[in-house]
């Protein structure tokens, strides 16, 4: 009987294992091999001119640690996650909470919603490049009609008095970052909304508890599962994105709109050097280190919890 057992166990683990492994193989092809030949080749001098590259230790880590160009990298990047991340989590909120309720067309408003989440990043600059376009922007020529603005504004090209981690190019970046990104937020905290039991709001209002309290005392416990992997991930695909950041500033003007993932480009497919390139990105992925394994110790917390409650 116990040979039995154990042969049913060792045949269950080799199916599960047949049922996973290609995806462990596209994952160790796509991501770890290439990990470890970009830690690599940031400890070689390596280049577009010379592609074999010379072993020269931590050179490539000092000549990026020692740059002022780095740490600004690192404070813009920072500014521009951590507001991101607010805003997405609280206009995804708000729009979760508007389409939770009974209302008409419920269907259609969520599926407008999801619009912008769903939309080409090309076709999201053209449009916001046009709405911060300080010639032809509707947003000056709104400003202006009403009277809060005397003169157009350069959105994209402001640099004020000089360089702040929060400046209006930046902010500008977030504000179509946040629109782009709070459909997600809106999808995972809806799920979350319709997994709490009515009885807890029905049982509330018999007891005389307002909407803030419900908000206060059931809504926001019940979701703090959903809401903490919503912000972390939101945190680890926020502090390496890209794609609308380079097409609408190119991190600029003059640097203030420069975030790590524009900075790795800069060094690698602009100024051709490869090791410089490869040490910003480990650089990169050591702070990412953190809310990443924070997101995995949650995950498997709640697995665990699951299972136990079976």
């Amino acid at each position: 009987m116990t040979f039995t057992k154990l042969r049913h166990k060792s045949d269950k683990i080799f199916f599960f294992t047949t049922l996973i492994s290609p995806v462990i193989v596209a994952l160790v092809i796509l991501l770890v091999i290439p990990f470890f030949s970009a830690f690599a080749m940031s400890f070689r001098q390596q280049s577009i001119a010379d592609m074999s590259g010379g072993f020269i230790g931590i050179t490539n880590y000092s000549i990026v640690l020692g740059s002022s160009r780095f740490w600004r990298v690192l404070a813009t990047t920072s500014s521009y996650t951590i507001l991101s991340v607010m805003l997405c989590t609280l206009i995804g909120f708000i729009a979760a909470l508007c389409l939770h309720t009974q209302t008409p067309f419920k269907g259609v408003f969520r599926a407008i919603n999801i619009i912008p989440w769903a939309a080409p990043p090309a076709v999201i600059s053209i449009i916001w490049t046009q709405i911060y376009s300080k010639a032809y922007s509707p947003l000056n020529d709104i400003l202006l009609r009403i009277g809060i603005a005397r003169n157009q504004i350069d959105w994209l090209g402001f640099t004020g008095q000089g360089y702040t981690p929060v400046n209006l190019p930046l902010m500008c970046l977030i504000v179509v970052y946040g629109w782009i990104c709070y459909p997600f937020v809106m999808l995972m905290i809806l799920s979350g909304l319709q997994s709490i039991p009515d009885e807890l709001y029905e049982a509330a209002t018999v007891d005389g508890a307002k909407d803030l309290q419900k908000l206060a005392y059931i809504t926001l416990p019940s979701l703090k599962p959903f809401l903490i992997i919503v912000v972390t991930l939101l945190f680890i695909w926020t502090f390496q994105y890209f794609n609308l950041n380079y097409m609408l500033t190119h991190g600029g003007p003059r640097g203030y709109t420069e975030v790590f993932s524009i900075y790795i480009y800069d060094a690698a497919f602009e100024k051709f050097n490869f090791g410089k390139a490869s040490a910003i990105g480990v650089l990169m992925s050591i702070i990412l280190f953190i809310p990443s394994y924070y997101y995995i110790c949650i995950a498997l917390r709640q697995a665990r919890q699951k299972r136990l409650a079976k």
